[in-house]
């Protein structure tokens, strides 16, 4: 990248600052600029019932503030010299941390925690993995494996080239190797049923791993210092790509919606919430 910008949205929340931290920690890497923005809520139920009117006014921009400074200060110790900019903006959450990721380099957020109040935060996480129109990446702190993986979630391998564009540039500027994986999940049918082909699921994992090597050989001549494999996993998506989240350091993923089809294990939007419910690590989400 170079001279683009990293946007963070924060608020007040551990897994909000942590997520912050991991912005600088990319803008530094790429060169980029960083801004981290945060949006005024309003209090809970419980919060309401204990102050009055003026206070409840003042406090949810006030909270905003700390969020972003709070951020700032943490981000300037992770990447000391890096160039910050901030924003307190306006509506509602979702929309308006997924606007503010248009142009961004990539929009960065943490993943909910286990909290009430941290429902909001996975609200907007999901909208604007979903929505956004940069590369969002959602960050879950609880990792046990060291960097030095990047995983691309391949669906298509005709339609991967976003996809794998991030991955290999994550993985070039990471110095890490980078593994894509094609999650099978196919439930085969309780009997036969007459006019029906018979498949055999042993055999399609096969064509699939052979076009993501093609794939993958075409983008290794763009990146040949990155050391690349292809593998195909029998398991729900959903389930292998979280899982692979412990262990890599960036699980990159297409943003793009779809229907079901067999051996997908559901479309893309459940794959999305399935991994996102159960994130360890990074995930980045590629609009098509």
């Amino acid at each position: 990248m170079g001279g683009g910008c990293v946007v963070a949205a924060v608020d007040g929340s551990v897994e909000a600052l942590r997520a912050a931290e991991w912005a600088a920690r990319e803008a530094a890497r790429h060169g980029d600029s960083l801004r981290i923005v945060s949006v005024p809520v309003m209090p809970s139920l419980m919060q309401a019932r204990k102050g009055s009117s003026s206070t409840l006014a003042r406090t949810p921009r006030a909270a905003a503030t700390r969020a972003i400074r709070a951020a700032v200060s943490q981000a300037s110790k992770i990447a000391p010299g890096l160039s910050v900019d901030a924003d307190v903006l306006n509506g509602a959450p979702a929309l308006a941390v997924a606007h503010a990721g248009s142009g961004a380099s990539m929009l960065v957020l943490g993943a909910p925690g286990s909290d009430i109040d941290s429902m909001i935060l996975g609200s907007v996480a999901k909208y604007a993995a979903a929505n956004a129109r940069c590369p969002v990446v959602v960050v879950h702190d609880r990792r046990a494996a060291a960097p030095g993986e990047v995983v691309a979630g391949i669906r298509d391998p005709a339609d991967c080239d976003q996809v794998l564009s991030f991955a290999f540039e994550e993985a070039a500027i990471r110095h890490a190797r980078l593994v894509a994986v094609h999650a099978w999940y196919w439930f085969a049918p309780p009997g036969p049923v007459c006019g029906d082909p018979v498949i055999d699921p042993g055999l399609i994992p096969t064509g699939v791993l052979g076009r993501i090597v093609d794939v993958l050989t075409m983008w290794q001549r763009r990146y040949p210092a990155v050391k690349v494999t292809g593998d195909v996993v029998r398991g729900d998506p959903g389930h292998v790509l979280s899982g692979l989240t412990a262990q890599a350091d960036l699980v990159v993923l297409g943003q793009q919606a779809g229907g079901h089809h067999p051996g997908s294990g559901g479309g893309p939007c459940l794959i999305q919430e399935s991994v996102l419910d159960h994130i360890h690590g990074a995930v980045a989400f590629i609009p098509a």
